[in-house]
């Protein structure tokens, strides 16, 4: 693990015109213990003890004693799935705390100001210093969408790093979910945003193109895609004939998958409660002929789906059911997908008896960044984490243990110059990889 650098002493937040502002967020350990299954349906929820969430999930809950200004928003993952309102609490200051501005205390603020001044008046030679302050970096900052899951803030901090440090232009974070955050792009609230994931928004995103509200500049995270049907490699490796959706209807593969709460069905791992692939997986179940085969359950949010897969992975079990690419089991895990028919436009939006298409996630920033940074949105234009790259840099963060989203920034940065040194003009590698061996923070990171 790099040395850890000096941290920034910024901590304001900022708020969207939409309201919804940065939320803290804290990452539990992947062996979250799951809860009582709670039947919903027809169909079974699990629900997690804890109420911390992992990312790309992490939302923050953190109540303090005698809170009373909890308020909820919604939020979505990255694959653009809705997920239930969860309770966020002002004032947290429970560690870890990932994409936080902490409040300074009005305190503080005063001795900022009153110190200096009252040294000022005691020392002509002092407010003479203070009259000429040291010029700023730049005018504004950039501000960037911090997506609420792991690869979208991974980015973010590798390419804060690269524009402050590479290009001399201040950065700043805005924590949120995908519609609230792309509403910002397009209301200038928020500049740059990494992760887009087009099939999630179309509409959205036809009319912010029409009304040249955002402007496309690349792509990242190439090669994503997700799955209803995922099973562990090694399981594949003992029964090489479960390769496809048509063998959970033989008995034979069917009854490794039964538990005793599935009885004679094979128990599948879904999406999570009120996110939209639920709906989506069940339609594809049953349109396989599946829903005779299958017993269908619905985790109450991220933590308790991905320990599900961590808890049967460590024990060498089998297991099925949903993953996307950039989620950190799909990550760290060598996962299988079980053969479906491939994906149509008509089938998608008929019986969805296919498979789901490829993710397709865009960068994209507001029209003014082109002549107001025009290097920045060169470099955005470079910029390119795919899948394989980003999945050196999970392993990584897991198995470096409380690493943080700028460890695994500095990690990549520090140790795959040759890639980023493709992004940036030579001039700004140059600096960049002089704060890189001085060990410096970026100061638009959020306190974590």
């Amino acid at each position: 693990m790099p040395a850890r650098p000096r941290t920034a002493g910024r901590t304001n937040r900022r708020r969207l015109k939409s309201g919804v502002s940065s939320e803290d967020t804290q990452t539990p350990s992947p062996n979250t213990r799951l809860g009582p299954l709670v039947e919903r349906g027809g169909r079974a929820a699990v629900e997690t003890s804890q109420t911390r969430f992992p990312e790309p999930f992490a939302i923050g809950s953190c109540p303090q004693p005698g809170d009373l200004t909890c308020r909820t928003f919604q939020s979505t993952d990255p694959v653009g799935n809705f997920q239930r309102s969860v309770p966020t609490h002002r004032g947290c200051t429970c560690a870890p705390i990932h994409g936080v501005r902490q409040r300074f205390p009005v305190l503080a603020i005063l001795l900022i100001w009153v110190v200096p001044a009252i040294a000022a008046c005691s020392n002509p030679s002092a407010s003479a210093d203070l009259a000429a302050p040291a010029e700023p970096v730049s005018g504004n900052p950039v501000v960037f969408a911090d997506l609420n899951w792991q690869s979208a803030l991974i980015q973010n901090r590798v390419a804060q790093y690269l524009v402050e440090k590479g290009y001399g232009q201040p950065t700043d974070v805005v924590f949120g979910a995908t519609l609230p955050l792309f509403q910002g792009l397009r209301n200038g609230d928020v500049d740059v945003m990494l992760e887009i994931w087009l099939s999630n928004l179309p509409e959205a995103w036809d009319a912010a193109i029409e009304a040249e509200e955002v402007v496309l500049v690349g792509k990242t995270l190439v090669g994503d895609w997700q799955s209803a049907f995922v099973i562990p490699a090694y399981l594949q490796e003992q029964y090489p004939d479960l390769d496809s959706i048509e063998d959970l209807k033989d008995e034979k593969f069917k009854a490794l998958f039964t538990t005793a709460e599935s009885g004679n069905k094979a128990r599948l791992v879904s999406c999570m409660i009120g996110w939209a692939c639920e709906s989506a997986n069940a339609q594809q179940i049953a349109s396989y002929g599946l829903e005779g085969h299958v017993y269908i359950v619905n985790p109450g949010d991220g933590a308790a789906a991905n320990a599900d897969l961590y808890g049967a992975y460590e024990r060498g079990e089998p297991w099925l059911g949903y993953q996307w690419g950039t989620n950190e089991p799909a990550l760290v895990l060598d996962l299988v997908r079980l053969e479906e028919p491939p994906y149509t436009e008509e089938c998608w939006a008929t019986t969805k008896a296919c498979a789901y298409v490829d993710s397709d996630i865009r960068i994209a920033v507001h029209p003014p960044m082109l002549e107001r940074a025009p290097e920045v949105v060169d470099m955005l234009r470079n910029f390119n984490i795919d899948i394989a790259l980003f999945k050196d840099i999970a392993r990584w963060a897991r198995a470096n243990e409380g690493s943080t989203e700028r460890d695994a920034a500095l990690w990549f940065l520090q140790a795959r110059p040759e890639i980023w040194n493709q992004w940036v003009t030579p001039e700004a590698a140059a600096k960049i990889q002089a704060a890189l061996d001085a060990g410096e923070a970026a100061d638009g990171w959020p306190n974590q």
